[in-house]
C-alpha cells in the first residue's frame, strides 16, 4: 500500500501515519469478503441490451478471480458468539445473563444494535489485522440488508449509528431487572 499510496483514490486514502491500520483493515475486508479462485476459467460476454447470444454478438472473457464469500450456517453461528461476546464487553460484565442477550433477537431493532455494535468492535479490530471471515458478512446482513433478504437501498454505516446502537442496548439493560 505505501507504494502505491498515490494510486489509492483520495476520498479512499489514509493518511501515512494510518497507513498500517488502514492497510490491515483493507486486507481482513478482502479476506472476509472474498474468496481467491486460481483458476476461474471463462465466462460468455455479451452486450447487455442486445440479448443475443450468436458468435458475432457474444464472446468469452475471463471470468474474475475474486468471487464473494458465502455465509453458511456455521458463519451464522460464529456470528452468534461474536455478538454475545460483544454484548458482554459493551456492559463490561463477562457473567451477563446469556438467555438476556438471546432475548434481544426477537426483537427487530435490538437486533440490529446489536449487530451494530458487534460489527463496530471487529472494525476496531480489523483495523489490527484480524479477520473474523465470512461471519463478519453475516454481522452486516443484519443491520444493512432488510428482513427480506436485500441490501438497504442507500444504506450508509455511520459511527453515530454505531455510538446510538449502544445507546439503546445499554437502555435495554436499564429496562431489565433480571441482570
Amino acid at each position: 500500500m505505501a507504494q502505491h499510496y498515490e494510486n489509492l483514490p483520495t476520498g479512499a486514502r489514509s493518511s501515512q501515519e494510518d497507513l498500517p491500520q488502514f492497510a490491515a483493515f483493507f486486507s481482513t475486508y478482502l479476506l472476509n469478503s472474498f474468496e481467491l479462485v486460481q483458476d476461474p476459467g471463462k465466462r460468455l460476454y455479451y452486450y447487455p441490451e442486445d440479448h443475443c447470444l450468436c458468435p458475432m454478438c457474444s464472446w468469452l472473457v475471463d471470468a474474475p478471480n475474486l468471487v464473494t464469500r458465502k455465509v453458511t450456517t456455521s458463519d451464522k453461528a460464529r456470528a452468534q458468539k461474536m455478538k454475545m461476546r460483544a454484548v458482554s464487553r459493551l456492559l463490561n460484565n463477562p457473567q451477563i445473563d446469556l438467555l438476556w442477550i438471546a432475548s434481544l433477537e426477537n426483537d427487530q431493532e435490538l437486533r440490529e444494535c446489536v449487530c451494530l455494535v458487534t460489527y463496530g468492535y471487529d472494525l476496531l479490530d480489523r483495523m489490527k489485522g484480524v479477520a473474523n471471515g465470512p461471519s463478519v458478512l453475516a454481522l452486516w446482513r443484519g443491520f444493512a440488508w432488510t428482513a427480506q433478504g436485500s441490501p438497504k437501498k442507500n444504506f450508509m454505516l455511520t459511527a453515530d449509528k454505531i455510538m446510538n446502537a449502544q445507546s439503546v442496548i445499554l437502555a435495554a439493560k436499564v429496562s431489565n431487572k433480571n441482570m
